[in-house]
Protein backbone atom coordinates (compact mmCIF):
# COMPACT_ATOMS: atom_id res chain seq x y z
CA UNK A 1 0.00 0.00 0.00
CA UNK A 2 2.83 2.40 0.84
CA UNK A 3 4.37 1.80 -2.57
CA UNK A 4 1.08 2.62 -4.28
CA UNK A 5 0.76 5.87 -2.34
CA UNK A 6 4.34 6.86 -3.20
CA UNK A 7 3.72 6.12 -6.87
CA UNK A 8 0.57 8.31 -6.82
CA UNK A 9 2.48 11.13 -5.17
CA UNK A 10 5.25 10.96 -7.77
CA UNK A 11 2.69 11.01 -10.58
CA UNK A 12 0.91 14.03 -9.12
CA UNK A 13 4.16 15.88 -8.60
CA UNK A 14 5.30 15.17 -12.15
CA UNK A 15 1.99 16.43 -13.50
CA UNK A 16 2.25 19.56 -11.38
CA UNK A 17 5.80 20.27 -12.54
CA UNK A 18 4.75 19.79 -16.16
CA UNK A 19 1.96 22.34 -15.73
CA UNK A 20 4.38 24.72 -14.05
CA UNK A 21 6.79 24.60 -16.99
CA UNK A 22 3.99 25.49 -19.40
CA UNK A 23 2.99 28.45 -17.27
CA UNK A 24 6.61 29.49 -16.92
CA UNK A 25 6.90 29.63 -20.71
CA UNK A 26 3.83 31.87 -20.72
CA UNK A 27 5.35 34.23 -18.19
CA UNK A 28 8.63 34.46 -20.09
CA UNK A 29 6.77 35.39 -23.27
CA UNK A 30 4.80 38.16 -21.52
CA UNK A 31 5.79 41.81 -22.10
CA UNK A 32 8.45 43.06 -19.73
CA UNK A 33 6.39 46.02 -18.56
CA UNK A 34 3.64 43.65 -17.54
CA UNK A 35 6.07 41.80 -15.33
CA UNK A 36 7.69 44.93 -13.91
CA UNK A 37 5.42 45.16 -10.87
CA UNK A 38 6.87 43.28 -7.91
CA UNK A 39 5.12 40.11 -6.84
CA UNK A 40 5.09 38.87 -3.29
CA UNK A 41 5.39 35.13 -2.75
CA UNK A 42 2.05 33.38 -2.36
CA UNK A 43 0.77 33.18 1.15
CA UNK A 44 -1.23 30.49 2.88
CA UNK A 45 -3.79 32.19 5.12
CA UNK A 46 -6.10 30.03 7.21
CA UNK A 47 -6.71 27.53 4.45
CA UNK A 48 -6.68 30.11 1.68
CA UNK A 49 -3.93 30.34 -0.89
CA UNK A 50 -3.13 33.58 -2.67
CA UNK A 51 -0.93 32.99 -5.71
CA UNK A 52 0.30 35.63 -8.11
CA UNK A 53 -0.16 34.89 -11.81
CA UNK A 54 1.89 36.78 -14.44
CA UNK A 55 0.09 39.66 -16.12
CA UNK A 56 1.03 38.45 -19.57
CA UNK A 57 -0.80 35.18 -19.01
CA UNK A 58 -3.94 37.03 -17.94
CA UNK A 59 -4.04 39.17 -21.08
CA UNK A 60 -5.27 42.12 -19.02
CA UNK A 61 -3.49 45.00 -17.24
CA UNK A 62 -5.16 44.60 -13.82
CA UNK A 63 -3.95 41.49 -12.01
CA UNK A 64 -6.34 38.92 -10.65
CA UNK A 65 -5.61 37.74 -7.15
CA UNK A 66 -6.63 34.18 -6.41
CA UNK A 67 -7.92 32.64 -3.22
CA UNK A 68 -7.98 28.88 -3.77
CA UNK A 69 -9.62 26.81 -1.06
CA UNK A 70 -9.66 23.10 -0.43
CA UNK A 71 -11.97 21.34 1.97
CA UNK A 72 -11.94 17.70 0.97
CA UNK A 73 -8.86 17.45 -1.22
CA UNK A 74 -5.17 18.43 -1.03
CA UNK A 75 -4.20 22.07 -0.59
CA UNK A 76 -2.58 23.47 -3.72
CA UNK A 77 -0.01 26.20 -3.23
CA UNK A 78 1.20 28.27 -6.17
CA UNK A 79 4.79 29.48 -6.10
CA UNK A 80 7.74 29.90 -8.44
CA UNK A 81 11.44 30.61 -8.41
CA UNK A 82 11.18 33.99 -10.14
CA UNK A 83 7.94 35.05 -8.42
CA UNK A 84 5.94 35.14 -11.65
CA UNK A 85 5.67 31.65 -13.09
CA UNK A 86 3.23 29.27 -11.41
CA UNK A 87 4.10 25.88 -10.02
CA UNK A 88 1.67 23.51 -8.37
CA UNK A 89 2.96 21.74 -5.29
CA UNK A 90 0.74 19.07 -3.74
CA UNK A 91 0.45 18.15 -0.09
CA UNK A 92 -2.05 15.88 1.59
CA UNK A 93 -3.94 16.48 4.82
CA UNK A 94 -4.86 13.70 7.22
CA UNK A 95 -7.68 15.68 8.84
CA UNK A 96 -11.18 14.27 8.73
CA UNK A 97 -13.68 15.82 6.37
CA UNK A 98 -15.17 18.92 7.95
CA UNK A 99 -18.88 19.52 8.12
CA UNK A 100 -20.28 22.61 6.37
CA UNK A 101 -20.69 24.34 9.72
CA UNK A 102 -17.00 23.86 10.44
CA UNK A 103 -15.70 25.20 7.16
CA UNK A 104 -13.73 28.37 7.41
CA UNK A 105 -15.62 31.41 6.16
CA UNK A 106 -14.16 34.34 4.31
CA UNK A 107 -14.53 36.47 7.44
CA UNK A 108 -11.60 34.57 8.95
CA UNK A 109 -9.41 36.35 6.45
CA UNK A 110 -9.98 39.59 8.29
CA UNK A 111 -9.07 38.93 11.88
CA UNK A 112 -6.42 37.29 14.01
CA UNK A 113 -6.84 36.37 17.63
CA UNK A 114 -3.71 38.29 18.56
CA UNK A 115 -4.91 41.56 17.01
CA UNK A 116 -8.49 41.69 18.11
CA UNK A 117 -9.38 41.40 21.76
CA UNK A 118 -12.68 39.73 22.47
CA UNK A 119 -12.59 37.27 19.54
CA UNK A 120 -12.60 33.55 20.13
CA UNK A 121 -11.13 31.28 17.47
CA UNK A 122 -11.83 27.55 17.48
CA UNK A 123 -9.39 25.15 15.92
CA UNK A 124 -11.66 24.84 12.87
CA UNK A 125 -14.53 26.97 11.67
CA UNK A 126 -15.18 30.67 11.45
CA UNK A 127 -14.27 33.39 13.89
CA UNK A 128 -16.76 33.58 16.74
CA UNK A 129 -16.92 37.12 18.15
CA UNK A 130 -17.57 37.59 21.83
CA UNK A 131 -19.45 40.89 21.78
CA UNK A 132 -20.43 40.99 25.44
CA UNK A 133 -24.12 41.68 24.78
CA UNK A 134 -26.98 40.36 26.83
CA UNK A 135 -29.81 38.47 25.19
CA UNK A 136 -32.54 40.77 23.93
CA UNK A 137 -30.22 43.74 23.43
CA UNK A 138 -31.73 46.52 21.35
CA UNK A 139 -30.40 47.46 17.92
CA UNK A 140 -29.02 50.74 19.25
CA UNK A 141 -27.17 48.87 21.99
CA UNK A 142 -25.68 46.49 19.43
CA UNK A 143 -24.66 49.40 17.21
CA UNK A 144 -23.03 51.13 20.18
CA UNK A 145 -21.17 47.96 21.17
CA UNK A 146 -20.03 47.45 17.61
CA UNK A 147 -18.72 51.00 17.60
CA UNK A 148 -16.74 50.27 20.77
CA UNK A 149 -15.21 47.20 19.15
CA UNK A 150 -14.42 49.29 16.08
CA UNK A 151 -12.66 51.90 18.20
CA UNK A 152 -10.75 49.23 20.08
CA UNK A 153 -9.40 47.62 16.93
CA UNK A 154 -8.86 50.65 14.69
CA UNK A 155 -6.97 53.92 15.10
CA UNK A 156 -8.73 57.25 15.46
CA UNK A 157 -8.54 58.42 11.86
CA UNK A 158 -9.48 55.28 9.99
CA UNK A 159 -9.76 51.50 10.06
CA UNK A 160 -6.61 49.50 10.47
CA UNK A 161 -5.54 46.83 8.05
CA UNK A 162 -6.42 43.26 9.07
CA UNK A 163 -3.90 40.46 9.20
CA UNK A 164 -4.37 39.89 5.48
CA UNK A 165 -3.27 43.35 4.54
CA UNK A 166 -5.61 45.51 2.54
CA UNK A 167 -2.82 46.52 0.14
CA UNK A 168 -2.18 42.88 -0.72
CA UNK A 169 -5.85 42.09 -1.41
CA UNK A 170 -7.15 45.44 -2.68
CA UNK A 171 -9.65 44.75 -5.45
CA UNK A 172 -8.32 41.22 -6.01
CA UNK A 173 -10.76 38.82 -7.62
CA UNK A 174 -11.19 35.61 -5.61
CA UNK A 175 -11.16 32.36 -7.57
CA UNK A 176 -12.88 29.80 -5.37
CA UNK A 177 -12.47 26.08 -5.85
CA UNK A 178 -14.51 24.18 -3.33
CA UNK A 179 -17.68 22.48 -4.42
CA UNK A 180 -20.56 23.04 -2.04
CA UNK A 181 -18.75 25.67 0.02
CA UNK A 182 -21.11 28.11 1.71
CA UNK A 183 -19.82 31.65 1.25
CA UNK A 184 -20.38 34.27 3.98
CA UNK A 185 -23.69 36.11 3.85
CA UNK A 186 -24.55 34.16 0.68
CA UNK A 187 -28.18 34.46 1.70
CA UNK A 188 -28.10 38.06 0.52
CA UNK A 189 -24.79 38.56 -1.34
CA UNK A 190 -24.54 37.51 -4.98
CA UNK A 191 -20.95 36.26 -5.04
CA UNK A 192 -21.07 35.56 -8.78
CA UNK A 193 -20.62 39.32 -9.29
CA UNK A 194 -17.41 39.40 -7.26
CA UNK A 195 -15.72 36.01 -7.62
CA UNK A 196 -14.89 33.32 -10.15
CA UNK A 197 -16.30 30.11 -8.73
CA UNK A 198 -14.90 26.99 -10.34
CA UNK A 199 -15.04 23.23 -10.01
CA UNK A 200 -12.48 21.80 -7.62
CA UNK A 201 -11.93 18.90 -10.02
CA UNK A 202 -10.69 21.24 -12.77
CA UNK A 203 -7.85 22.93 -10.91
CA UNK A 204 -5.35 22.74 -13.76
CA UNK A 205 -7.72 24.61 -16.06
CA UNK A 206 -7.76 27.71 -13.86
CA UNK A 207 -4.97 29.55 -15.74
CA UNK A 208 -6.79 29.23 -19.08
CA UNK A 209 -10.10 30.19 -17.45
CA UNK A 210 -8.66 33.35 -15.95
CA UNK A 211 -6.96 34.32 -19.20
CA UNK A 212 -10.34 34.18 -20.92
CA UNK A 213 -11.82 36.88 -18.66
CA UNK A 214 -12.09 40.11 -20.64
CA UNK A 215 -11.03 43.52 -19.38
CA UNK A 216 -14.54 44.83 -18.77
CA UNK A 217 -15.44 41.76 -16.73
CA UNK A 218 -12.24 42.07 -14.69
CA UNK A 219 -13.03 45.71 -13.91
CA UNK A 220 -16.60 44.86 -12.88
CA UNK A 221 -15.44 42.00 -10.65
CA UNK A 222 -12.79 44.14 -8.97
CA UNK A 223 -15.21 46.98 -8.34
CA UNK A 224 -17.78 44.66 -6.81
CA UNK A 225 -15.17 42.91 -4.68
CA UNK A 226 -14.09 46.27 -3.29
CA UNK A 227 -17.71 47.23 -2.67
CA UNK A 228 -18.42 44.04 -0.70
CA UNK A 229 -15.28 44.52 1.37
CA UNK A 230 -16.08 48.13 2.22
CA UNK A 231 -19.77 47.50 2.86
CA UNK A 232 -19.75 44.29 4.91
CA UNK A 233 -16.29 42.98 5.84
CA UNK A 234 -13.94 45.88 6.49
CA UNK A 235 -14.57 46.13 10.24
CA UNK A 236 -15.93 44.25 13.22
CA UNK A 237 -18.85 46.67 13.43
CA UNK A 238 -19.91 46.05 9.83
CA UNK A 239 -19.75 42.27 10.20
CA UNK A 240 -21.84 42.46 13.38
CA UNK A 241 -24.41 44.82 11.88
CA UNK A 242 -24.63 42.83 8.65
CA UNK A 243 -25.34 39.66 10.61
CA UNK A 244 -28.00 41.37 12.70
CA UNK A 245 -29.68 43.00 9.71
CA UNK A 246 -29.87 39.64 7.91
CA UNK A 247 -31.52 38.15 11.00
CA UNK A 248 -33.87 41.14 11.11
CA UNK A 249 -34.85 40.53 7.49
CA UNK A 250 -35.56 36.88 8.25
CA UNK A 251 -37.87 37.75 11.13
CA UNK A 252 -39.62 40.69 9.47
CA UNK A 253 -39.74 39.29 5.96
CA UNK A 254 -42.60 41.58 4.97
CA UNK A 255 -40.31 44.63 5.27
CA UNK A 256 -37.02 43.01 4.32
CA UNK A 257 -34.43 44.16 1.80
CA UNK A 258 -34.20 42.34 -1.50
CA UNK A 259 -30.95 41.20 -3.13
CA UNK A 260 -30.77 44.30 -5.28
CA UNK A 261 -30.41 46.44 -2.14
CA UNK A 262 -27.69 44.21 -0.72
CA UNK A 263 -25.66 44.00 -3.93
CA UNK A 264 -25.66 47.58 -5.19
CA UNK A 265 -24.20 50.72 -3.68
CA UNK A 266 -24.53 51.87 -0.96
CA UNK A 267 -25.27 48.39 0.43
CA UNK A 268 -27.85 46.93 2.76
CA UNK A 269 -26.62 48.66 5.92
CA UNK A 270 -27.53 52.10 4.56
CA UNK A 271 -30.90 51.01 3.15
CA UNK A 272 -33.42 50.89 6.00
CA UNK A 273 -36.38 48.65 5.10
CA UNK A 274 -38.56 50.44 7.66
CA UNK A 275 -38.63 53.34 5.22
CA UNK A 276 -39.70 51.11 2.35
CA UNK A 277 -39.04 47.64 0.94
CA UNK A 278 -39.46 48.96 -2.61
CA UNK A 279 -36.08 49.90 -4.13
CA UNK A 280 -37.80 52.29 -6.55
CA UNK A 281 -38.38 54.85 -3.77
CA UNK A 282 -34.70 55.09 -2.81
CA UNK A 283 -32.41 57.58 -4.57
CA UNK A 284 -29.71 54.98 -5.30
CA UNK A 285 -31.53 52.70 -7.74
CA UNK A 286 -33.26 55.02 -10.20
CA UNK A 287 -30.82 54.37 -13.05
CA UNK A 288 -30.71 50.61 -12.41
CA UNK A 289 -34.49 50.32 -12.44
CA UNK A 290 -34.98 52.79 -15.27
CA UNK A 291 -36.93 55.12 -12.97
CA UNK A 292 -36.66 58.82 -12.22
CA UNK A 293 -37.70 60.94 -9.22
CA UNK A 294 -40.93 62.88 -9.21
CA UNK A 295 -41.08 66.22 -11.03
CA UNK A 296 -42.03 68.22 -7.93
CA UNK A 297 -40.41 69.20 -4.66
CA UNK A 298 -41.42 70.15 -1.14
CA UNK A 299 -39.83 73.24 0.38
CA UNK A 300 -39.05 72.89 4.11
CA UNK A 301 -38.28 76.23 5.77
CA UNK A 302 -36.81 76.44 9.25
CA UNK A 303 -38.39 79.44 11.03
CA UNK A 304 -36.75 80.70 14.24
CA UNK A 305 -37.99 84.30 14.41
CA UNK A 306 -41.55 85.55 15.07
CA UNK A 307 -43.63 86.60 12.09
CA UNK A 308 -44.42 90.28 12.66
CA UNK A 309 -44.77 91.98 9.26
CA UNK A 310 -45.02 91.15 5.57
CA UNK A 311 -41.53 92.30 4.56
CA UNK A 312 -39.63 89.78 6.65
CA UNK A 313 -37.10 87.55 4.86
CA UNK A 314 -39.16 84.41 5.40
CA UNK A 315 -42.20 85.98 3.71
CA UNK A 316 -40.19 87.04 0.67
CA UNK A 317 -38.63 83.57 0.53
CA UNK A 318 -42.02 81.83 0.60
CA UNK A 319 -43.32 84.02 -2.23
CA UNK A 320 -40.25 83.35 -4.41
CA UNK A 321 -40.31 79.59 -3.84
CA UNK A 322 -44.08 79.33 -4.40
CA UNK A 323 -43.66 80.79 -7.90
CA UNK A 324 -41.56 77.80 -8.99
CA UNK A 325 -43.42 75.55 -11.40
CA UNK A 326 -41.91 72.53 -9.64
CA UNK A 327 -43.05 73.44 -6.12
CA UNK A 328 -45.78 71.12 -4.78
CA UNK A 329 -46.05 72.49 -1.23
CA UNK A 330 -44.26 74.55 1.39
CA UNK A 331 -43.75 73.31 4.94
CA UNK A 332 -42.71 75.78 7.63
CA UNK A 333 -41.10 74.23 10.70
CA UNK A 334 -41.98 76.62 13.51
CA UNK A 335 -38.91 76.50 15.75
CA UNK A 336 -39.56 79.83 17.46
CA UNK A 337 -40.24 80.40 21.14
CA UNK A 338 -43.11 82.74 20.30
CA UNK A 339 -46.65 81.38 19.71
CA UNK A 340 -47.59 80.16 16.27
CA UNK A 341 -48.96 83.09 14.20
CA UNK A 342 -52.51 82.86 12.80
CA UNK A 343 -53.08 81.70 9.24
CA UNK A 344 -53.89 85.22 8.10
CA UNK A 345 -50.29 86.29 8.82
CA UNK A 346 -48.85 83.98 6.16
CA UNK A 347 -48.70 85.12 2.54
CA UNK A 348 -51.25 83.92 0.01
CA UNK A 349 -49.65 81.54 -2.51
CA UNK A 350 -50.69 79.18 -5.28
CA UNK A 351 -49.29 76.18 -3.39
CA UNK A 352 -50.43 74.95 0.03
CA UNK A 353 -48.51 76.11 3.10
CA UNK A 354 -48.33 73.77 6.09
CA UNK A 355 -46.95 75.02 9.41
CA UNK A 356 -45.64 72.33 11.77
CA UNK A 357 -44.81 73.16 15.35
CA UNK A 358 -42.66 70.49 16.93
CA UNK A 359 -42.92 69.48 20.56
CA UNK A 360 -39.15 69.75 20.92
CA UNK A 361 -37.76 72.70 19.02
CA UNK A 362 -34.34 71.31 18.15
CA UNK A 363 -31.93 71.75 15.25
CA UNK A 364 -32.19 68.09 14.30
CA UNK A 365 -35.94 68.53 14.02
CA UNK A 366 -35.52 70.16 10.62
CA UNK A 367 -34.54 66.75 9.24
CA UNK A 368 -37.38 64.80 10.82
CA UNK A 369 -39.19 62.60 8.23
CA UNK A 370 -42.62 64.22 8.45
CA UNK A 371 -45.46 62.33 6.79
CA UNK A 372 -46.49 65.58 5.13
CA UNK A 373 -43.45 65.36 2.81
CA UNK A 374 -44.77 63.40 -0.17
CA UNK A 375 -42.34 64.36 -2.95
CA UNK A 376 -38.96 62.73 -3.55
CA UNK A 377 -37.13 66.06 -3.55
CA UNK A 378 -36.82 68.30 -0.49
CA UNK A 379 -35.66 71.90 -0.71
CA UNK A 380 -34.21 72.73 2.69
CA UNK A 381 -34.14 76.45 3.47
CA UNK A 382 -33.16 78.75 6.31
CA UNK A 383 -35.65 81.54 6.86
CA UNK A 384 -33.11 84.21 5.89
CA UNK A 385 -32.02 82.59 2.63
CA UNK A 386 -32.18 84.84 -0.42
CA UNK A 387 -33.12 82.90 -3.56
CA UNK A 388 -34.94 83.88 -6.72
CA UNK A 389 -37.41 81.63 -8.48
CA UNK A 390 -34.90 81.07 -11.29
CA UNK A 391 -32.30 79.86 -8.82
CA UNK A 392 -34.77 77.43 -7.27
CA UNK A 393 -35.82 76.05 -10.67
CA UNK A 394 -32.27 75.60 -11.92
CA UNK A 395 -31.10 73.85 -8.75
CA UNK A 396 -34.04 71.45 -8.93
CA UNK A 397 -33.28 70.59 -12.57
CA UNK A 398 -29.69 69.79 -11.58
CA UNK A 399 -30.79 67.70 -8.60
CA UNK A 400 -33.14 65.72 -10.82
CA UNK A 401 -30.05 64.42 -12.65
CA UNK A 402 -28.22 63.63 -9.37
CA UNK A 403 -30.98 62.52 -6.97
CA UNK A 404 -28.65 60.75 -4.55
CA UNK A 405 -26.56 63.86 -3.80
CA UNK A 406 -26.95 67.21 -2.09
CA UNK A 407 -27.34 69.97 -4.69
CA UNK A 408 -27.39 73.59 -3.61
CA UNK A 409 -25.82 76.99 -3.29
CA UNK A 410 -23.77 77.84 -0.16
CA UNK A 411 -20.58 75.78 -0.20
CA UNK A 412 -18.00 75.09 2.49
CA UNK A 413 -14.83 73.02 2.72
CA UNK A 414 -12.72 71.00 5.12
CA UNK A 415 -8.97 70.53 5.43
CA UNK A 416 -6.44 68.70 7.55
CA UNK A 417 -4.59 70.93 10.00
CA UNK A 418 -1.26 69.14 10.40
CA UNK A 419 -0.08 71.55 13.10
CA UNK A 420 -3.02 70.73 15.37
CA UNK A 421 -3.48 67.19 14.02
CA UNK A 422 -7.18 67.65 13.47
CA UNK A 423 -9.74 68.46 10.79
CA UNK A 424 -10.56 72.08 10.07
CA UNK A 425 -13.61 73.87 8.66
CA UNK A 426 -13.44 76.87 6.38
CA UNK A 427 -15.99 79.16 4.78
CA UNK A 428 -13.53 80.87 2.43
CA UNK A 429 -14.40 81.07 -1.26
CA UNK A 430 -11.80 78.81 -2.87
CA UNK A 431 -11.47 76.64 -5.97
CA UNK A 432 -12.88 73.57 -4.24
CA UNK A 433 -15.55 72.61 -1.73
CA UNK A 434 -16.69 69.51 0.13
CA UNK A 435 -20.00 70.58 1.68
CA UNK A 436 -23.17 72.30 0.50
CA UNK A 437 -25.04 73.78 3.44
CA UNK A 438 -28.66 72.78 3.88
CA UNK A 439 -29.71 76.41 4.29
CA UNK A 440 -30.42 76.33 0.53
CA UNK A 441 -30.09 72.84 -0.91
CA UNK A 442 -32.01 69.99 -2.53
CA UNK A 443 -31.72 66.37 -1.46
CA UNK A 444 -33.85 63.22 -1.40
CA UNK A 445 -36.42 62.83 1.39
CA UNK A 446 -34.92 59.45 2.35
CA UNK A 447 -32.02 61.29 3.96
CA UNK A 448 -34.46 62.71 6.52
CA UNK A 449 -35.29 59.16 7.56
CA UNK A 450 -31.66 58.06 7.54
CA UNK A 451 -30.55 61.11 9.55
CA UNK A 452 -33.21 60.48 12.22
CA UNK A 453 -33.03 56.68 12.51
CA UNK A 454 -29.46 55.76 11.52
CA UNK A 455 -27.29 58.31 13.29
CA UNK A 456 -26.66 57.74 17.01
CA UNK A 457 -28.43 59.74 19.69
CA UNK A 458 -25.05 61.08 20.88
CA UNK A 459 -24.44 62.99 17.63
CA UNK A 460 -28.02 64.25 17.40
CA UNK A 461 -27.85 65.34 21.03
CA UNK A 462 -24.61 67.22 20.39
CA UNK A 463 -26.20 69.07 17.47
CA UNK A 464 -29.26 69.97 19.53
CA UNK A 465 -27.22 71.07 22.53
CA UNK A 466 -25.06 73.44 20.48
CA UNK A 467 -27.90 74.43 18.12
CA UNK A 468 -25.28 74.09 15.41
CA UNK A 469 -23.69 71.69 12.89
CA UNK A 470 -26.83 69.92 11.71
CA UNK A 471 -25.94 70.87 8.13
CA UNK A 472 -22.40 69.51 8.50
CA UNK A 473 -23.73 66.23 9.91
CA UNK A 474 -26.11 65.85 6.97
CA UNK A 475 -23.20 66.35 4.57
CA UNK A 476 -21.15 63.75 6.45
CA UNK A 477 -24.01 61.28 6.22
CA UNK A 478 -24.75 61.72 2.51
CA UNK A 479 -21.07 61.59 1.52
CA UNK A 480 -20.53 58.47 3.65
CA UNK A 481 -23.47 56.77 1.93
CA UNK A 482 -22.79 57.78 -1.66
CA UNK A 483 -18.98 58.08 -1.57
CA UNK A 484 -19.50 61.21 -3.66
CA UNK A 485 -19.20 64.97 -3.01
CA UNK A 486 -22.17 67.34 -3.15
CA UNK A 487 -22.85 69.53 -6.19
CA UNK A 488 -22.68 73.30 -6.10
CA UNK A 489 -24.73 75.33 -8.54
CA UNK A 490 -24.37 78.95 -9.60
CA UNK A 491 -25.57 81.53 -7.12
CA UNK A 492 -25.54 85.18 -6.33
CA UNK A 493 -22.79 85.81 -3.82
CA UNK A 494 -25.32 86.97 -1.26
CA UNK A 495 -27.54 84.12 -0.12
CA UNK A 496 -28.35 85.42 3.39
CA UNK A 497 -30.08 88.58 4.55
CA UNK A 498 -27.35 90.98 5.69
CA UNK A 499 -29.15 91.91 8.89
CA UNK A 500 -31.77 90.25 11.01
CA UNK A 501 -34.70 92.47 11.78
CA UNK A 502 -34.92 94.33 15.06
CA UNK A 503 -36.71 92.40 17.77
CA UNK A 504 -35.72 88.99 16.38
CA UNK A 505 -33.15 86.52 17.58
CA UNK A 506 -29.54 87.33 16.82
CA UNK A 507 -28.31 85.43 13.81
CA UNK A 508 -26.24 82.44 14.85
CA UNK A 509 -23.81 83.30 12.03
CA UNK A 510 -22.79 86.39 14.03
CA UNK A 511 -22.01 84.32 17.14
CA UNK A 512 -18.20 84.19 17.70
CA UNK A 513 -18.51 80.67 19.12
CA UNK A 514 -20.36 79.45 16.05
CA UNK A 515 -17.21 78.85 13.99
CA UNK A 516 -15.31 77.21 16.87
CA UNK A 517 -18.22 74.82 17.44
CA UNK A 518 -18.18 73.79 13.82
CA UNK A 519 -14.48 72.96 14.08
CA UNK A 520 -15.29 70.69 17.02
CA UNK A 521 -18.14 69.06 15.12
CA UNK A 522 -15.87 68.15 12.22
CA UNK A 523 -13.62 66.05 14.44
CA UNK A 524 -16.40 64.53 16.52
CA UNK A 525 -18.31 63.43 13.43
CA UNK A 526 -15.24 61.98 11.71
CA UNK A 527 -14.45 60.10 14.92
CA UNK A 528 -17.85 58.40 14.92
CA UNK A 529 -17.73 57.50 11.24
CA UNK A 530 -14.19 56.17 11.67
CA UNK A 531 -12.92 58.12 8.67
CA UNK A 532 -13.43 61.43 6.89
CA UNK A 533 -16.31 60.85 4.44
CA UNK A 534 -16.26 64.35 2.93
CA UNK A 535 -14.80 64.57 -0.57
CA UNK A 536 -13.55 67.67 -2.36
CA UNK A 537 -14.94 68.77 -5.69
CA UNK A 538 -14.02 71.51 -8.13
CA UNK A 539 -17.18 71.25 -10.21
CA UNK A 540 -19.83 73.97 -10.32
CA UNK A 541 -22.82 73.66 -12.64
CA UNK A 542 -23.98 76.82 -14.42
CA UNK A 543 -26.88 77.35 -16.80
CA UNK A 544 -26.06 77.27 -20.50
CA UNK A 545 -25.29 80.83 -21.73
CA UNK A 546 -24.44 81.87 -18.16
CA UNK A 547 -22.43 85.10 -18.43
CA UNK A 548 -22.18 84.67 -22.20
CA UNK A 549 -22.18 87.82 -24.30
CA UNK A 550 -25.60 87.24 -25.84
CA UNK A 551 -28.96 88.91 -25.42
CA UNK A 552 -30.53 88.40 -22.00
CA UNK A 553 -33.72 87.43 -23.82
CA UNK A 554 -32.05 84.25 -25.02
CA UNK A 555 -31.19 83.10 -21.50
CA UNK A 556 -33.54 80.84 -19.59
CA UNK A 557 -32.37 81.65 -16.03
CA UNK A 558 -31.88 85.39 -16.27
CA UNK A 559 -32.15 86.33 -12.60
CA UNK A 560 -29.12 84.23 -11.63
CA UNK A 561 -26.77 86.75 -13.27
CA UNK A 562 -28.16 89.67 -11.31
CA UNK A 563 -26.15 90.63 -8.24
Amino acid sequence: MAAVILACLRALRARALSGARKLQDCSRSAPQDALAAPRKPPELVKGFIIPSFPLGCLAAPPPIGFIVTADRFPDYTVRSEDGNAVQLAVSFSCERERTPAERVSVSTLSYSGEEHAGLKRPSTGPVLPNYGLEAGATRSAVRAKAGQLEAATHPAHGPAAPDVRRDDLAACIPVLLSNGWELPFSEVIDWSKAAVIGDERLLLQIPSITRSVDRDKILALRQHTQFLWDAYFSSVAKIVLTTLEIIHDRIYSHISRNKLMWNLLPGGLYVLPQFSSDPAVFPFYYSTLGKSPSQEFTAVIQAVTPLQYQLQPVVKLIIAVAKSKFCAQIIVLWNCDKPLPPKSKWPSTSVPITVIEGERKTMSGRFFPHDAILTDAVLSLDEDSVLSTNEVDFAFIVWHSFPDRIVGYPARSHYWDSGKARWGYTSKWTNEYSMVLTGAAFYHRYYHYLYTHYLPASLLGMVDHMANCEDILMNFLVSAVTKLPPIKVTQKKQYKETMMQQGSKTSRWADPDHFAQRQTCMNTFSGWFGFMPLLHSQMRLDPVLFKDQVSILRKKYRDIEKL
